[in-house]
Order: C-alpha cells, then sequence, then structure tokens
C-alpha cells in the first residue's frame, strides 16, 4: 500500500536548508582563520569601531543555543530570545526542567543546550580590505582580556575603539586538541601604540548588528517544534508539564554559562544580540586620559595572566 508524501515536512525541511545557506552567503561575517594542525598559530590584526549612531558599547551581546538537531538532520545553533530580548525561550525553560529531574543523562543534555553568552562587534581586518566592515562574533575567550582592557578594575578606561586614538588588536588563534575534538583558542592583546584607522569612511559603513541578531531570533512556536524533534519521549514527558508551570528561568548558573572548551564548535567560531539597553555604558573617549605605554602592557599582561588561571 502506498504512502504520503507530507509536503508541510518538506517545505520546513526546505525553508530551513535555505535560511542556512542564505546565513552561509552573508559576507558581512567575519571570523578568525584558525590553523588546520594541532600546535600551530595564526596572528590576524583588527580594529574595533565604535557602535552606530544611536547606541553605546563596541559590542553586542546576546544569547546562542547550540546542538539543536532540526527536522533536516542538521546541528544548528538558535538565538535565544530569552537572553537577546528577554521574551519566553522553549528551550530555557526545558533546560529548567532537566536541571530538576536532578539526572546525570539530564544534567548532561542542559548543559549541553543551555544558553551561551555570545558578543558581536563592528571591526576592520587589517592586512586584507580595511574600508569594508565586517561583523564578528565571539564568545567570553576574547570578550573578557578586551572588557578588562577597556574598562580594567582601575576606573580608567582604554578607550581602543576610538576612531583617532584606540588602538589595533592582534588576536592569535590556536588549534586546542581535546578528547571531544579539536577546539581553536585565542590570545588576544593590544598593538601598543595608538593610532588613526586607515579609512574614515568606514564609520559611515556600520553594519547594524543589533538588526541583524535579532531577525535571527524565531517565533517561540517556532523553536519548540525544533526543539521536541531533538529530545527522546520519555524526556518530553518527564520534564515538559513542570517547565510550562515554573516559567522560564534557566539554573542553575552554570547552565547558563560557557563551558571551559565547548564555547567553540570543533574548528570552528561563531555569530548573532540584546538591546542598547542591556550593554553596559563605556565613557566617551573625550572624557578620558590617554593611556601610557606602560599602562597597555601591565594590563594586557595581568589580563593574559588572568586568562591563563
Amino acid at each position: 500500500m502506498a504512502g504520503k508524501t507530507n509536503y508541510d515536512k518538506l517545505k520546513t525541511k526546505f525553508a530551513q536548508k535555505k535560511q542556512m545557506l542564505a546565513d552561509m552567503e552573508d559576507d558581512r561575517w567575519w571570523k578568525p582563520t584558525v590553523p588546520s594542525q594541532a600546535n600551530t598559530q595564526l596572528t590576524q590584526r583588527v580594529r574595533f569601531l565604535p557602535p552606530p549612531d544611536g547606541f553605546d558599547s563596541w559590542y553586542v551581546e546576546y544569547g546562542v543555543h547550540y546542538r539543536i538537531k532540526n527536522e533536516a538532520g542538521d546541528f544548528i545553533s538558535i538565538t535565544c530570545p530569552k537572553k537577546t530580548l528577554n521574551k519566553p525561550c522553549p528551550i530555557c525553560e526545558f533546560v529548567k526542567g532537566l536541571w530538576k529531574t536532578g539526572e546525570d543523562k539530564d544534567k548532561a543534555m542542559a548543559s549541553s543546550i543551555g544558553c551561551k553568552t555570545r558578543y558581536c562587534s563592528n571591526v576592520i581586518v587589517l592586512g586584507e580590505n580595511a574600508s569594508e566592515v565586517k561583523v564578528w562574533a565571539y564568545g567570553s575567550k576574547v570578550w573578557t582580556p578586551l572588557n578588562e582592557l577597556c574598562v580594567g578594575d582601575s576606573g580608567e578606561v582604554i578607550p581602543f575603539d576610538d576612531p583617532q586614538i584606540g588602538f589595533n588588536i592582534k588576536i592569535t588563534v590556536g588549534l586546542q586538541q581535546t578528547a571531544g575534538g579539536d577546539f581553536p583558542s585565542y590570545t588576544v592583546l593590544p598593538e601598543m601604540k595608538p593610532c588613526a584607522i586607515p579609512d574614515k569612511s568606514v564609520l559611515g559603513k556600520l553594519n547594524p548588528i543589533h538588526e541583524l541578531i535579532t531577525k535571527r531570533i524565531k517565533s517561540y512556536d517556532e523553536i519548540r517544534a525544533i526543539l521536541y524533534g531533538t529530545v527522546t519521549e520519555d524526556s518530553e514527558k518527564e520534564v515538559t508539564k513542570k517547565t510550562v508551570e515554573e516559567g522560564s528561568e534557566s539554573e542553575p548558573a552554570t547552565a547558563t554559562t560557557e563551558p571551559t572548551v565547548e564555547e567553540e564548535q570543533p574548528v570552528v567560531t561563531e555569530k548573532e544580540p540584546a538591546h542598547a539597553e542591556t550593554v553596559e555604558k563605556v565613557a566617551t573617549p573625550a572624557s578620558v586620559a590617554r593611556p601610557t605605554r606602560e599602562d597597555l602592557i601591565k594590563r594586557a599582561t595581568e589580563a593574559a595572566k588572568r586568562k591563563g588561571q
């Protein structure tokens, strides 16, 4: 007896594939080149640009859920509406329920698909086309030393994104071998001499990174449909009722922070924001003194030490 083609399912798969291809073809996104072999390093130089008009930080913060399998059988990342826009997220709700079961297998799944914090900035890549503005999305291993360099603990500000008195940033990427695969590792340090950007016209070409991120956010129902295609029937029955009843806060705290090595997918990096209201304010360059060479060396060294601990 003949079956019947499920055209609704085929349409969904087609739309998902089309979106994936569109994302891959958007050449505004950039990521550092990762070495092809372990124990080797590649260094690239970038310049972070100031925020677009109307925003007040050189980065945008947002959330991503990884390792979600869609109907086409591909593992995808999903921008978290809760972390990004403070809207309900079915994955965060599901993760909360997983943590509450106390089962090791559920904790492992919660850790795997829990929301990871990401950051996004406009940059120019020096040594390539310095008149072309790119969008770079990165994790805490890059953001932490940059933020420490920028605002530090002393209260002074180093405005490295300032077009006139800012600093170029060196990014050294290595390949870290682990049991779960080979992952990129990053060292981020400023060049010690402040300088102006090579082409001032880029300030009129800043990408609307807030829009690029928020347009990726799927509806609650869309995310839920994708999510429950990735979990077992037993897992769904076990946690669905309590997650729906108890709200959408993820827990514990470790569920929403980035793992030490899983932050990046094997030999890949990533990308996606939050409101301007959710990012920290940085003092304007005009209101701060230019740091000395010794100040920069000291701060960069301290940040590198903390990163290595």
